[in-house]
């Protein structure tokens, strides 16, 4: 588990630092990519909850595109999608340039 929590550590380092020099239309184009693979069957693709996946595991789950979800760090956001938060588990086999495309892919859905 430290190991875990060592690596993820190291992750987050690299991608916060990726996160810094800014997010471009092709990091969001990449993070949608990502996010249409591995979120999308329980987030619609404008970041809403699945009412289905709501119900079925009885859980209130947070519109991505929200100002609640909005506010939270790129490192806070990292770390959600990398060691899951609440009932969410955590999204698997992601680099840091899948990490922080898809953060860049979740912030550009507070603009649609």
């Amino acid at each position: 588990m430290r190991a875990r929590s060592i690596g993820g550590s190291i992750l987050l380092t690299f991608m916060t630092a990726a996160l810094g020099h800014g997010q471009s239309a092709d990091q969001a184009a990449a993070g949608r990519r990502v996010y249409e693979a591995r979120c999308q069957s329980c987030h619609m693709p404008t970041g809403e909850p699945v009412e289905v996946i709501e119900r079925t595991f009885q859980v209130d789950m947070r519109d991505l595109s929200s100002e609640e979800v909005q506010a939270k760090e790129s490192e806070q956001l990292g770390r959600d999608i990398l060691e899951g938060t609440g009932k969410m588990r955590p999204v698997t086999n992601l680099d840091t340039e899948a990490v922080a495309n898809l953060i860049a892919y979740l912030r550009s859905l507070a603009e649609e």
